[in-house]
């Protein structure tokens, strides 16, 4: 037998230090119409020109989507899932922020 086919492949490294969310969160967030690895993906667009210790992006982020009149309930859900800012969301989401995030003073 070749030795490709002997060798299992190498398991991959699974971050365990960021949460994950559970099928109930996601789909808590879902219906207030946050989708977290689209909200993650646009957040690391605008945040490496710093983040200004607010949800300042992620408000504008999730009002420019389909549940215009539910931001407020949704950034209340992040901030029970622990994000007090926009470089929080993130980690609220079990995302990986992927960049050099700041607070403006």
């Amino acid at each position: 037998m070749p030795w490709w086919r002997t060798q299992a492949p190498a398991p991959r490294h699974r971050d365990t230090t960021r949460p994950r969310l559970t099928p109930a969160d996601l789909a808590r967030l879902a219906a207030l119409g946050i989708r977290p690895l689209d909200l993650a993906a646009r957040l690391r667009l605008v945040l490496p020109v710093g983040c200004a210790h607010d949800f300042t992006q992620t408000r504008a982020i999730l009002g420019t989507g389909h549940a215009r009149d539910q931001v407020d309930p949704a950034i209340q859900a992040l901030i029970a899932q622990g994000a007090h800012c926009d470089c929080e969301v993130f980690q609220a989401l079990g995302e990986s922020p992927r960049g050099v995030l700041w607070h403006h003073r």
